[in-house]
């Protein structure tokens, strides 16, 4: 009777013995004994895979890569990411039982992998589209041969375009041609519009000289400042809204990374928003169709 062992073996003996000597120890037994849930056996099964800090950091961050959100990762299963298992478990059609086995960790890394894979291919369709944009912007502004007011508003739509540095060599040559050719008192006039950078001194170097050598440029510069406006109202929020985030250290490597894997180069992940990481995240809003801001919001 005692290697009988579980409630299977128990039942076996009481279909062949069901009035035998041990059949009321046997029922006793199988009544006694505790089943375990779905939930204790998948946790049991967990429990058995001696998971790593690393394996449950890597874990967590393929759940929160398919949009599951773990609230952090941080190497530890917590309510959240066994709330978010589910979620995945759901989603899959798998059992819900908010715990892994070998298999749905494979599955996992699979379906994290091919998500990955289809943003880059986003990220690149993005990438050539703004491109071709950016291009064919340049074309209709004269290329080469534009004003400077044409390359004024071309590096406000694409500060980090195609044609960036050319553009802001040419208006440093268009400068310096200026200065050259230019009459003393327009000049000083100009230089004085400049000084202020307000839209009324621009106003009164243009109804001095409507037709001027600058004139082109004051115009240019009553447009961006309007424009600039309304830029600086949604750069701010954008910035506040960064600031909110609480991004620590690592929070900032993760997002570097992220970025360079979609293909765009963010600089050596070092947890600093440096002068390669803001074009990089630009670059990305501009490619996935959000304000172009340079700052990480949620």
């Amino acid at each position: 009777m005692n290697d009988l062992g579980a409630p299977a073996g128990l039942r076996a003996y009481l279909r062949a013995y069901s009035n035998g000597q041990y059949a009321a120890e046997a029922r006793s037994r199988i009544e006694n004994t505790t089943i375990p849930t779905p939930e204790e056996r998948a946790r049991t099964i967990e429990d058995g895979l001696s998971l790593s800090f690393d394996d449950r950091w890597h874990i967590q961050e393929n759940l929160t890569f398919l949009g599951f959100d773990t609230r952090g990762v941080d190497g530890v299963f917590g309510r959240s990411t066994q709330s978010a298992i589910v979620s995945w478990q759901e989603e899959d059609g798998l059992s819900e039982t908010g715990y892994l086995t070998d298999n749905r960790i494979v599955t996992l890394e699979k379906q994290s992998a091919g998500r990955a894979r289809e943003l880059a291919k986003e990220a690149r369709d993005g990438q050539a589209e703004i491109e071709t944009q950016d291009r064919q912007f340049w074309v209709t502004l004269g290329g080469k041969a534009g004003d400077a007011a044409g390359l004024h508003r071309y590096l406000r739509e694409y500060p980090d375009g195609l044609f960036s540095e050319h553009s802001r060599n040419r208006l440093a040559a268009l400068r310096e041609a200026n200065r050259k050719k230019s009459d003393r008192a327009e000049r000083a006039l100009w230089e004085q519009a400049e000084a202020s950078g307000s839209i009324d001194g621009y106003r009164k170097y243009l109804e001095h000289h409507p037709s001027g050598f600058f004139a082109e440029k004051a115009h240019a510069r009553i447009e961006a400042l309007n424009d600039t406006s309304s830029r600086k109202e949604i750069n701010e929020a954008a910035k506040n809204e960064e600031a909110s985030l609480g991004l620590n250290g690592l929070g900032r490597v993760l997002l570097a990374q992220k970025l360079t894997a979609l293909g765009f180069d963010a600089g050596l992940p070092d947890g600093v928003f440096d002068e390669l990481t803001r074009p990089a995240v630009r670059q990305f809003q501009r490619a996935r169709g959000f304000p172009v801001t340079g700052f990480v919001t949620r």
